[in-house]
């Protein structure tokens, strides 16, 4: 069991569907949740979310095939952690907001408007809403797409 102190000022975020009993303490008293093990490097609070290491979120990339996992929403803006195995592809396509790809881990070639590129750990690319593109996984990796509101 995992334990995070809470005090008052913060307000943990209840992550419905996960698997390990963590005890919050929280102004004295005390309260298990159910809760995913790798979110035990995540603190949701009133004005922050931290995740410590992305990469915990996904432990294993499933054969054949692209995992994604919203890690965040508000008003604002819509966080989603992308695994892809090689070979795997998110064929040509648009969003309607603008958007931001950073990956994590892997090697990757991009489709951007007219224009083919690489990507790799580090990558960082903002695609303006509209913009016609395409990912293909060269090797197992791991992508970050923020969509912007």
């Amino acid at each position: 069991m995992v334990s995070f102190n809470v005090y008052t000022q913060c307000n943990i975020s209840y992550i419905p569907g996960l698997h390990h009993k963590v005890k919050l303490l929280h102004s004295r008293r005390e309260k298990t949740l159910t809760i995913w093990p790798a979110f035990r490097k995540v603190l949701m609070a009133e004005n922050f979310t931290y995740f410590m290491d992305l990469e915990d979120l996904i432990d294993s990339f499933p054969p054949e095939s692209i995992l994604s996992r919203n890690i965040y929403q508000d008003e604002s803006v819509k966080s989603i952690l992308f695994g892809f195995q090689p070979g795997q592809e998110l064929s040509q396509h648009t969003a309607s907001v603008p958007a931001i790809l950073h990956f994590l881990r892997g090697e990757a070639t991009l489709v951007l408007g007219e224009e083919t590129k690489s990507a790799q750990a580090g990558t960082w690319i903002h695609l303006p809403a509209h913009l016609s593109h395409s990912i293909k996984a060269e090797t197992e990796t791991l992508m970050l797409l923020t969509l912007l509101f």
